[in-house]
């Protein structure tokens, strides 16, 4: 044999905690690509949910501030008869 020849056997010996390194990296980057997905999932559904509140929030400002102008009319309109009304 020469001196730039090696076995399989040894081959294998010398890259066995190579690919047993690379599948637990492999492993690793699954679980983190993983867990970022369920983070991504649950800030979107809490930025749903926010928006949606929101939306509500502006619904109700919007009804107070209808119910406030119709108040105003109607106060104003009680003022004006009351100014119109014989003083006797």
């Amino acid at each position: 044999m020469t001196a730039g020849c090696s076995t399989k056997n040894y081959v294998r010996t010398q890259t066995a905690p190579l690919v047993t390194k690379t599948n637990e990296l492999d492993d690793a980057v699954a679980a983190n690509n993983r867990s970022i997905q369920s983070t991504n999932d649950r800030a979107q559904a809490g930025i749903q949910q926010a928006q949606q509140s929101a939306n509500t929030a502006t619904q109700n400002a919007t009804a107070a501030t209808q119910a406030a102008t119709q108040a105003q009319g109607s106060a104003q309109e009680a003022v004006n008869r009351a100014t119109r009304w014989p003083a006797w």
